[in-house]
């Protein structure tokens, strides 16, 4: 089988820099860093033939949509038949922004050119090498600020809409590129806080992986119960990545996942 996972900093490995970065010049060593991290220890559970990690740091749901369309796009139908998909949900709010250097070629798509935005941050989009920026620090803050504002004027009821419109989209690509196996989580989301009617839509319709009214995962370890890089960094450490493959495992199996 083939895995395809994508998400934000909690699977692009946020927090661990210092075991992938090269210590003569601040350089980071990209295969290293793919080893270290949940979806790497899965697909080695899963007996996955390839592994194909696309989470990026201040990721948002709608980069993980854009992401997982062009990469479908690469793929054979013989390649997404035996693909199956983890996907890690991040926060509802973070959004990303093209800003190209040249805005007079109407269709070209420079991934140095995609930010993604969160509160008072703006990352780019650089799937982890290092490649000069062409904008100032005020064009930065200026996007660091629409981020932080989006947060402050909208309705916590836009969490819904955002999130289930993200999670139905992906669930249309995987549908209509034949990809037949489908799993979404999230440890630190605010959906268990939905109204029930809402969260029945997501929990009914979605192998939500953090399921914790599911009576198979009820009794399981919690999604959150996982060592962390540090006591102020919240994102899984070393061990961390390696207890989340488990429990993302065993919550498959629990979902309905056979080898």
């Amino acid at each position: 089988m083939i895995l395809y996972t994508n998400g934000c900093s909690w699977t692009a490995g946020g927090g661990l820099e210092p075991h992938f970065l090269y210590r003569h010049n601040g350089l980071l060593d990209n295969k290293k860093r793919l080893t270290l991290l949940w979806p790497h220890h899965l697909g080695n559970l899963l007996q996955a033939k390839e592994v194909h990690n696309l989470a990026n740091g201040c990721g948002s749901n709608q980069r993980i949509v854009r992401k997982t369309y062009n990469w479908l796009l690469t793929k054979t139908p013989e390649e997404l038949a035996e693909t199956v998909a983890v996907i890690q949900f991040t926060e509802w709010s973070r959004f990303e922004k093209y800003d190209p250097r040249n805005y007079t070629v109407l269709w070209e798509d420079d991934p140095a050119d995609w930010l993604n935005c969160k509160i008072d941050v703006v990352c780019k989009d650089i799937e982890y090498t290092f490649q000069p920026s062409h904008r100032s620090m005020g064009q930065l803050k200026e996007l660091a600020e629409e981020a932080t504002n989006r947060v402050s004027k909208t309705h916590p009821l836009e969490d819904f809409y955002r999130t289930i419109s993200y999670a139905y989209a992906l669930k249309g690509l995987f549908d209509s590129f034949g990809v037949k196996d489908f799993y979404i989580w999230h440890q630190s989301h605010l959906w268990h806080t939905w109204p029930e009617k809402h969260r029945d839509i997501l929990y009914n319709n979605f192998k939500v992986l953090d399921d914790i009214r599911d009576p198979k995962l009820y009794h399981a370890t919690p999604f959150w119960k996982y060592d962390r890089v540090s006591k102020d960094d919240r994102h899984p450490g070393l061990e961390g990545h390696k207890q989340l493959a488990y429990l993302i495992r065993n919550a498959m199996v629990a979902k309905g996942y056979k080898a």
